[in-house]
């Protein structure tokens, strides 16, 4: 067994006089360390291309609007050039090539502020005091609807000595269970799945109960083409300004941060070991939140 304490009857050759540790430390191109790191590895590529229309428009009647969208893939060795990674195989490095976790192919923003037409010499005519108390404010709204995020498959017990340990991916098995399943908030076992177990399976290992793999896994570090659910979200404000002379002014803003109250299915279980693997179990982002603020200036 790799994990065994070497002997001489491991038939793995000692390293050198005086050698204690694992069989699979002995077999090491450098036994007489544990691990040999290098920060700020000068190797490794990463690749990001994309497409990013933009679209500004600015209306007679006080609305403007700026709309855009990128259509992405970045493709790389790692997500960071300042991250640690652990590969599956330290000679062929090619298998850590892959989607990043930052890859989202499709992102759309529209943001917009219109100004009320209401007060003297507007679309809804309200002169004097009056006037100046419900003219002037403006509406301000971003939109944000963007892929789900990318999906990284864990093998829970299993352990490669030599890496990275991964699953393999079982041909004919669709990957998304149900791509409607809601969230699992009450924490039972045989929730509606999002991703289908059936799709995966543990490589074979070992025999001595230590789950060591015999080879690796067909599953890469990342999933290519399987998200998580997508996100929309959406922010408005409102916004005033009343000049009460040359120096002083009074300013009353309102956020309104989710106001829809979209939280999202989040939270999705990717340890293959976990009794709840494959379902939604949290929200993307927190619920509606109102922040009203007023500022002097004098």
């Amino acid at each position: 067994m790799l994990t065994d304490q070497w002997s001489a009857a491991s038939g793995v050759p000692l390293p050198f006089p005086g050698f204690t540790g694992t069989v699979v430390q002995a077999m090491r191109p450098y036994p007489q360390f544990t691990g040999i790191t290098q920060e700020f590895a000068n190797f490794g590529t990463s690749f990001y291309n994309s497409m990013q229309v933009q679209l500004t428009r600015h209306f007679r009647r006080g609305l403007s609007v700026l709309g855009a969208y990128t259509w992405s893939k970045a493709i790389g060795f790692n997500d960071s050039a300042i991250d640690s990674e652990t590969p599956a195989d330290i000679y062929n490095r090619g298998l850590e090539r892959a989607i990043t976790r930052y890859h989202i192919p499709h992102f759309f923003k529209l943001s917009w502020v219109y100004e009320l037409p209401i007060g003297p010499n507007k679309l809804v005519n309200v002169p004097g005091l009056a006037g100046k108390i419900l003219g002037g404010w403006q509406l301000t709204g971003i939109h944000n609807i963007s892929s789900g995020s990318p999906l990284s498959i864990g093998g829970g017990a299993i352990s490669n000595p030599f890496g990275a340990a991964r699953l393999d991916l079982v041909p004919g098995q669709q990957i998304i269970a149900n791509s409607n399943a809601p969230i699992n908030f009450r924490g039972f076992v045989g929730g509606t799945p999002y991703l289908n177990r059936a799709a995966f399976a543990l490589p074979p290992v070992h025999p001595g109960g230590r789950n060591v793999l015999q080879r690796l896994g067909t599953l890469g570090p990342m999933l290519p083409n399987i998200r998580g659910p997508h996100s929309v979200s959406e922010d408005l404000g409102v916004w005033k300004l009343f000049r009460v002379d040359e120096h002083r002014t009074v300013e009353i803003r309102g956020v309104f941060l989710n106001p829809f109250n979209r939280v999202g299915r989040g939270g999705l279980v990717t340890d293959f070991s976990n009794p709840f693997f494959g379902q939604l179990t949290g929200q993307q982002r927190g619920g509606r939140n109102i922040e009203l603020s007023a500022r002097v200036t004098f």
